[in-house]
């Protein structure tokens, strides 16, 4: 068998070996035409005609319009809770969803389409039957055409679903308005939301508050089989009151969504993964310091990005936008960009948010523009990576909006559709707008024409040199170095191929392109060619001769030798053949491949042991650490964030806002007299509150809008809206106001009204207001209660887990203590209407001074007052007289429920009255806990008490803490709704009936998870009368507002603000480095133990463990806000710490 091998793949036609070379540098330019403008720099394709142009996608560009149409009416009444919805299969089709408030707020759909700039619509269908209370939401199913889903909830039902179809523009709702609903397992919530599967066909999400779970948000999985829809089991996503305003499927991510919702502690994000109908829950992202509107989209064309946008309560409570970012790897987390200012005011309202899904990086804001007269506007925002830039705000319509929607029209570049509710006349209307965009032409890439690239800026038809493959592409910037580049079809780079798979070349440097090979794909094979001619045959070829083996190449004969003649080089053990004129040539090693491993011999006997060799070089200690300055004192083994500066600091509470009560000095909006006043604040607008009052002894009543700022406090005018019109003798007494926090802008007031202008008969009575701006509007005036005595102590408060119910307490005062009793009465307000169940009696006694909704149990509600009933039958403490009590009891819809009536002071021996003069609040950061503020008349001093509660019934109390050993009159208490167990306490205090009165205020704390109280030393104003209230303003973290009537000053209503501390963390999602090694003082050189390494110092660790990061610096295996994984512990004191 020979050896040899086919010599010419060896061998130039000289002889010589053949070689390939490659040449590093810059060379293979060409010159061509260019077809087109070429940008420096940028792929190019070769065209048919030889010239060259830009690789990629024309376009043709879109000119904004925004309104692009006129305004269309879709409803003549109001339209509350609009939501609106494209449909992703139809072309321009359209749907929108609301409560019709000329309808008894029935729930319906409108289906409308779009034609170029006019919008037209079908016929209203009812989805049910009667009226609509809770959340609203819409959305075509995307994998079913003409189907819909719609979940609402109505009047003493379960948040709802139904399944509607669509032909044209025509809805059908299976079974009419009272068909079949299908119902989840939770009460009605106001905040409910939906979003489909984009990749299985009738598979949704439905989220929403729990008003039956302590307000928690809850998620299902809602599947559709025809018109049927069934859920899955409830998940609950956070164990707070939650709620939940936006939810999405991520577009880019199969079986994933995030939910946006809102607690006490701020706005968050949650990443949810689904199979089936079970889900698994990501750790919570929160956006601190946040509050008011807010809501997402994601930008369908880059992997886990969404826009958010919400109330910056940390910037003036300014509309914002941030930029989320879902990690690609797991477990998946949310990053933040920087944030950006829209809407450079407090508070915008009723604002939506939609991403383009046509035009990347590209979306637009909607919302009622409070200071431009509540017009509804648009601002269109553009996205480079997590950067937002916006253009000028643009007014849509000018017509008051209490509610804006918007959509993007998925099958129109830049094209959106704005719904809104304006209030002049009241009714739906809705107008397209155009984006400025463009329509994108098919790309003029191809698999085989990219030449090169660009070496240079030419202008059309200019001589352009063309890099070619094999050469340098040296004008490129952001390239990472070492990775391979692709064209993609619109003609940019990217590390990631697309489908043409065209490959432009390797980084060398980031701006530098070795271009690795022209694109040219191998042609299609030529037909066989005919047969040719047989030729002659050729003389018989020479054979190989072998002659042996020779030591070496140098050892071959040199002399007469043959053609043919052959030996084996033994060196090489090669083969080398003489070519017949000058020269051996190698034919290859005649050695055969390795063969099998044979069977092991015997072990030999061991050999002496060797001398021990020379001792190798130390090695380097491992990196553990690095060396900062302390910026602040380390504790040992704590964990330690790197500052701006350079420097390093534990990580720890920070104190965001420093507690400042007083906060400047008392401020007179008016220099009238007033009285029987009080205040709210509207918790739908940053620093707007309305006050209520008489400007004269036993006159009428009168409500101005009053203005909050960080240093003043003004009235829009005074004495305001005159609103107890309609007959009688028009004296207002005890008047208080509370705002709907479910209703934009809603309030209601109550009072008794002196009827025969002596005050001893009285009517009390209730009326609805809607405030914008600065204006009030009122509807007619309610008669609770026609009582035959004098009317006192009125009190008032919205459910705030239930949109539009409230109820109002209030005491009739008759000539013996057999008549002197307090009542409770059920109340609804729809727009400006006021409805009453008859009141239901609470008891004997006197001083119904306090009234507050629990925010942590559905209906919940608690007065207090001193009783004058028997002991008989009564919770607590036994003694008869003006007892200090609290009544529990609960609302369900138009239907009060009370419980039994619990003594927490009694009166002693000698007294014939006991407790006065009191207020009460539920703590609205821990559940079951009410504190109530008294006045002791015995021991003439004003004292606190934590009562602990199980439904309707104290279950214990705290030991009494007396704030002041002076009596007091016109008690306020109110807690702070961002710091748990904090409160403000405030009194008009005097030692004896005839003395001139103070007024008292201190910071009070109860202990966490305890029944203990302390407060603050006290702040004291001089000359004030009986009147004086504290309120908390909801839209401002910490911030108070105490008012008080100056005796000293005319009897003019004053306000003084507090601001108590606000505290945060100064750990970020990024700015944890690692741990400290030791101890070390401020300005210290401290070793820190860097990622990757032990930090050895600790203790109780859990082992094989994940820990946390707190935000007090102390470490956990439970993730806080923000989530930072420092790494996984090795034993109790060791832990490896996380790639950082």
């Amino acid at each position: 068998m020979s050896n040899s091998r086919n010599l010419s793949t060896l061998l130039g036609s000289d002889g010589s070996v053949k070689t390939t070379k490659y040449v590093d540098e810059k060379g293979g330019v060409a010159e061509f035409v260019a077809s087109g403008i070429l940008p420096n720099g940028v792929p190019v394709i070769l065209n048919n005609d030889g010239t060259v142009s830009k690789a990629g996608q024309g376009s043709i560009p879109i000119t904004e319009a925004i309104p692009a149409g006129n305004t269309a009416t879709f409803n003549t009444s109001s339209a509350n809770s609009l939501v609106a919805t494209f449909d992703p299969n139809t072309a321009n089709r359209f749907a929108l969803a609301y409560s019709d408030g000329g309808a008894n707020n029935q729930v319906k759909i409108i289906i409308g389409e779009v034609t170029g700039t006019t919008l037209t619509f079908g016929t209203a269908a009812t989805v049910h039957g009667t009226s609509k209370i809770g959340g609203l939401a819409v959305a075509f199913d995307p994998n079913v055409v003409d189907n819909l889903v719609v979940v609402f909830a109505t009047v003493n039902n379960t948040v709802s679903a139904k399944v509607a179809t669509v032909s044209d523009k025509v809805v059908t709702i299976p079974g009419g308005d009272y068909g079949t609903i299908y119902h989840t397992a939770a009460l009605r919530s106001e905040y409910t939301e939906i979003s489909f599967d984009p990749n299985i066909a009738g598979k949704f999400v439905l989220v929403f508050q729990d008003t039956h779970n302590s307000s928690y948000g809850i998620a299902q999985i809602g599947n559709i089989s025809g018109t049927t829809v069934t859920f899955g089991p409830s998940h609950i996503f956070q164990s707070l009151t939650t709620k939940p305003r936006a939810v999405a499927f991520d577009p880019n991510t199969a079986n994933r969504f995030v939910i946006q919702y809102g607690t006490s502690g701020g706005v968050s994000h949650i990443i949810a993964d689904v199979t089936g109908t079970s889900i698994s829950w990501g750790t919570p992202s929160t956006l601190s310091s946040v509050s008011g509107e807010y809501g997402f989209s994601f930008d369908p064309s880059t992997v886990g990005k969404f826009i958010a946008i919400y109330s910056d309560q940390s910037n003036n409570a300014y509309g914002t936008a941030i930029v989320g970012m879902i990690s690609t790897s797991l477990p998946a987390t949310i990053s933040y960009g920087t944030p950006v200012v829209y809407f450079p005011n407090a508070g915008p309202q009723y604002t939506g948010i939609s991403c383009d899904p046509s035009t990347p990086g590209k979306f637009v804001v909607t919302y009622r523009d409070s200071s431009n007269a509540g017009n509804g506007t648009v601002i269109v925002g553009t996205t480079s990576g997590t950067t937002i830039s916006f253009g000028s705000p643009v007014v849509v319509n000018t017509g008051d909006c209490y509610g804006n929607a918007i959509a993007f029209n998925p099958h129109t570049a830049g094209q959106f559709i704005t719904a809104h509710m304006p209030t002049a006349p009241y009714s739906g209307q809705a107008v397209v707008n155009q984006m400025g965009s463009s329509i994108s032409l098919d790309s003029n890439l191809t698999s085989n024409n990219f030449i090169g690239m660009s070496s240079s800026t030419y202008a059309d038809a200019e001589s352009a040199t063309i890099v070619l493959a094999g050469a340098v592409s040296d004008n490129q910037t952001g390239l990472t170095t070492n990775s391979v580049y692709y064209v993609l079809e619109d003609g940019t780079l990217s590390t990631t191929a697309d489908a043409l798979n065209v490959e432009a070349g390797r980084a060398i440097s980031s701006t530098s392109l070795l271009l690795t090979s022209e694109a040219g794909a191998a042609g299609a094979d030529g037909s066989d060619g005919i047969q040719g001619v047989q030729g002659i045959q050729g003389a018989a070829g020479l054979g190989i001769q072998f002659l042996g083996q020779v030591a070496t190449i140098g050892d071959l004969p040199t002399g007469s030798n043959t053609q043919g003649d052959a030996y084996i080089v033994q060196a090489d053990d090669s083969l080398h053949v003489w070519d017949g004129s000058s020269a051996w040539v190698s034919g290859g090693s005649i050695q055969g491949p390795q063969g099998i491993q044979g069977v092991q011999g015997n072990v030999g006997s061991a050999g002496a042991a060797g001398a021990d060799g020379e001792a190798g070089a130390a090695g380097a200690d491992a990196a553990t650490g690095a060396d900062f300055v302390a910026s602040g004192a380390l504790p040992d083994g704590t964990p330690v964030i790197l500052n701006a500066d350079g420097t390093v600091t534990s990580v720890q509470t920070v104190t965001i806002t420093p507690e400042t009560v007083p906060k400047g000095s008392s401020v007179i909006p008016n220099s009238t007299l007033q009285r029987h006043t009080d205040f709210a604040f509207d918790p739908n607008e940053s620093g707007k509150f309305v006050h209520v009052h008489t400007h004269t002894w036993g006159g009428s009543g009168y409500a101005v809008v009053g203005t909050r700022s960080s240093t003043n406090v003004s009235y829009s005018s005074f004495p305001g809206v005159q609103y107890d019109l309609g007959g009688g003798w028009n004296k207002a007494q005890f008047i208080k106001v509370s705002f709907d926090p479910n209703t934009p802008n809603s309030f209601v007031i109550a009072w008794s009204d002196a009827r025969d202008g002596q005050n001893t008969t009285s009517q009390f009575y209730a009326i609805a207001g809607i405030r914008s701006g600065n204006t009030l509007t009122f509807g007619s005036r309610t008669l609770v209660y026609n009582s035959p005595y004098s009317g006192k102590n009125v009190q008032v408060a919205f459910d705030p887990n239930n949109a539009g119910k409230f109820v109002m307490a209030f005491h009739q005062q008759g000539s013996s203590g057999s008549t002197s009793e307090m009542f409770v009465a059920a109340g609804s307000v729809s727009g400006t209407t006021v409805t009453t169940a008859a009141p239901i009696s609470v008891g004997l006694g006197g001083y119904m001074d306090g009234l507050d909704f629990d925010t942590n149990v559905s209906g919940r509600f608690a007065i207090s007052y001193a009783d004058s009933t028997s002991a008989t039958g009564l919770s607590g403490q036994s003694n008869t007289g003006n007892a200090g009590a609290v009544m529990l009891g609960t609302l369900s819809g138009n239907v009060i429920t009370l419980g039994t009536a619990y003594r927490y002071s009694v009166i002693a021996n000698g007294f014939s009255w006991g407790v006065a003069y009191g207020d009460l609040a539920f703590d609205p950061n821990y559940p079951d806990r009410l504190l109530v503020a008294y006045t002791h008349v015995a021991t003439t001093n004003g004292n606190l008490k934590v009562l602990t509660l199980s439904g309707t019934t104290v279950v214990s109390e705290g030991a009494r803490h007396t704030w002041n050993n002076e009596r007091f009159e016109s008690v306020s208490l109110a807690f702070n709704p961002s710091k748990a167990g904090q409160f403000v306490v405030s009194g008009a205090e005097h030692k004896d009936p005839f003395s001139n009165y103070k007024s008292v205020l201190k910071v009070g704390q109860i202990a966490e998870n305890g029944t203990s109280i302390s407060t603050s030393t006290e702040v004291l104003t001089a000359g004030v009368t009986t009147e004086q209230n504290v309120v908390f303003d909801p839209s401002n973290p910490g911030v108070f507002l105490h008012y008080y009537i100056d005796s000293n000053n005319s009897n003019r209503g004053m306000y003084r603000q507090g601001q108590l501390a606000v505290v945060g963390t100064n750990l970020t999602a990024d700015n944890f480095i690692g741990m400290s090694s030791a101890t070390y003082a401020d300005g210290a050189t401290a070793n820190i133990t860097l990622a990757g390494s032990v930090s050895d110092n600790q203790s109780g660790l859990t082992i094989g463990a994940t820990h946390y990061v707190q935000g007090d610096g102390s470490i956990s295996t439970v993730s806080d806000s923000p989530a930072v994984n420092i790494g996984k512990s090795l034993s109790a004191t060791k832990l490896l710490l996380k790639g950082i």
